[in-house]
């Protein structure tokens, strides 16, 4: 993945090993990107004629270091871990590819940065699309279910420090009193200790 190496073993000693090495990291020009492009626009085509499914062609010509390549070509989304969206959380590139496309639609190529700061090229297929609406369990089963969650790690978290607070010494600087009302409840449960 970062290029090409040439490593020379200088020590080895049981499990432990010393060594060095030469990296030279191949130049991705304009020409072998629009090459890229090129190829991706015919697996494109491939696709749209119904010769190839889009599952298999993400397991034949996609990237086995993305996380899609073992999802059927599905993104999955890194705060939810389902492979539903909301638009604030995807990246602009994909939003305004996707924005004007048809549920089931698949792109044309269009270039992206990879994580490594590397261009690249993408096709996306919009699997299905949610219109504004109120939340129900049928829908939003996962967010509803996250939420539930955080508010369970919340509320047992503001327990465990209220009880805490009264029972755990903390000397406040006088200069920082009625700075922070979060630092007058430790105050506050100074005061108790010292007066018992």
């Amino acid at each position: 993945d970062f290029g090409y190496h040439l490593i020379q073993l200088l020590e080895r000693r049981g499990n432990m090993i010393h060594a060095r090495h030469i990296l030279i990291r191949p130049e991705i020009t304009e020409t072998d990107l629009a090459m890229a492009e090129a190829k991706l626009d015919s697996i494109r085509k491939v696709i749209l004629s119904d010769t190839l499914d889009f599952t298999v062609a993400v397991k034949r010509f996609s990237d086995e270091n993305e996380q899609s390549y073992n999802n059927g070509g599905r993104m999955i989304n890194n705060r939810s871990g389902d492979t539903f969206f909301e638009t604030s959380e995807l990246d602009p590139d994909i939003f305004f590819t996707i924005d004007t496309m048809e549920v089931g639609e698949l792109s044309s190529p269009f270039k992206f940065t990879n994580p490594q700061g590397e261009s690249a090229y993408r096709i996306v297929q919009l699997q299905s699309r949610t219109d504004p609406h109120r939340a129900n369990l049928t829908q939003d089963y996962t967010k509803i279910k996250q939420a539930a969650i955080e508010q369970q790690k919340s509320t047992y978290m503001n327990e465990w420090l209220e009880e805490k607070i009264q029972s755990t010494f903390v000397k406040i600087d006088p200069m920082m009193r009625n700075k922070c009302p979060m630092l007058d409840r430790w105050g506050a449960g100074m005061e108790s200790v010292s007066r018992e």
